[in-house]
């Protein structure tokens, strides 16, 4: 599963996936999140940002290849499972946005203006 989730955004894609319950991928640059207590099956996430935007492909990894020399792998792309958490993880970037237009940004009232209205 693919897609693009348009910024900017008030952190790194790093932080948003680390803050997602992501954990950097130890052979190299993607993200990784187990979906039991076991090594497999586990979410596999990569993340490219463009300017103000971020571009994620996620799939989940069933097993360890079993083809020396081989990368390939049993994975799922658009299963239920998998499109649930590219919507999370969509929701986790949107929650992150920077927001520009001063209409849109809401003003913090203080506590008596909370309290009394």
């Amino acid at each position: 599963m693919k897609f693009i989730v348009k910024g900017p955004f008030e952190e790194s894609a790093d932080m948003i996936m680390l803050r997602s319950g992501y954990a950097r991928h130890p052979h190299g640059e993607s993200y990784m999140k187990r979906i039991g207590g076991a090594w497999y099956p586990r979410f596999h996430v990569y993340v490219t940002e463009h300017n103000n935007e971020v571009e994620v492909s996620l799939h989940i990894d069933q097993k360890e290849h079993t083809y020396s020399g081989s990368s390939r792998h049993q994975g799922e792309y658009d299963s239920p499972i998998v499109l649930h958490e590219g919507d999370r993880i969509r929701n986790s970037f949107e929650a992150h946005w920077i927001q520009s237009d001063p209409q849109v940004i809401k003003q913090k009232k203080s506590f008596w203006e909370g309290l009394l209205g």
